[in-house]
């Protein structure tokens, strides 16, 4: 029972470490962005972003601009680097979210010179 104990205080608290990573979809007209955010706790998150067709096939984007808001929080500008040279995806690991509650992750992609869409998504931060 002692040696139980002393494991169970050596770890961290839940609150501290639940974060489950989540996928969400945003539509870009007939297409959409598939992003992956792991973990989901307020800190830093990493975001990874795959601009698919609707049957999974890479779509090229010239450019993507990523926001994050909050009810109590007004919209957080994130620096996304481009992974792929076509730009069917991107990612930013300096995402940090300060707060717990709901959250939005607002994109602006633009597919072509006269191509462009803006979309959301909202998630849980734990």
């Amino acid at each position: 029972m002692l040696a139980a104990t002393a494991i169970l205080v050596s770890e961290p608290p839940a609150r501290t470490t639940f974060g489950p990573p989540v996928t969400l979809s945003a539509p870009l007209g007939a297409d959409h962005v598939s992003v992956r955010i792991d973990p989901t706790r307020r800190s830093a998150q990493a975001m990874t972003l795959h601009i698919l067709t609707a049957a999974g096939s890479p779509v090229p984007a010239r450019t993507v601009t990523a926001t994050l808001s909050s009810a109590q929080v007004a919209a957080l500008r994130l620096s996304l680097r481009r992974l792929t040279a076509d730009g069917s995806q991107w990612a930013t690991s300096a995402a940090v979210v300060p707060l717990p509650g709901v959250w939005t992750l607002t994109l602006d992609v633009a597919l072509g010179p006269a191509d462009a869409y803006a979309t959301s998504a909202s998630y849980r931060v734990w």
